[in-house]
């Protein structure tokens, strides 16, 4: 995109999937996402404003009216609490809803809601 031309106009968003957090391995729910907004000019940086799928929509039209990349994200969610769902796997499998205000990486901070999808059949 630089070597076009285009990147400084250029409004970039990635998001990568999931991640993932079993007993083995805990705590790797903790997925990428960057932000680039018009004209941006600085070198890489790293927030922890906390985001979610949820929060996308905000985050796109506060970039479309000019907002900076952070500025952007640290208006979508300004309660920061976020919802996660939990899979328990299995020949019949539950999802658990659970909430957090902290870092994705803090499991010790989720909180159940009481609300269990399934039990769903895998076939």
């Amino acid at each position: 995109m630089k070597d076009e031309g285009v990147y400084d106009n250029s409004v970039i968003l990635i998001m990568a999937d999931h991640g993932y957090n079993n007993d083995e391995d805990p705590g790797k729910q903790n997925p990428l996402f960057a932000v680039k907004g018009y004209n941006e000019k600085h070198p890489f940086a790293v927030s922890d404003i906390p985001v979610t799928y949820d929060d996308l929509q905000e985050i796109y039209q506060n970039l479309l009216a000019d907002k900076t990349g952070e500025d952007a994200v640290k208006t979508a969610n300004p309660s920061g609490v976020r919802t996660y769902y939990y899979y328990v796997y299995g020949p019949n499998y539950t999802v658990e809803e659970q909430t957090t205000d902290g870092h994705a990486w803090e499991t010790e901070k989720l909180t159940p809601t009481g609300t269990i999808y399934g039990p769903v059949s895998e076939n």
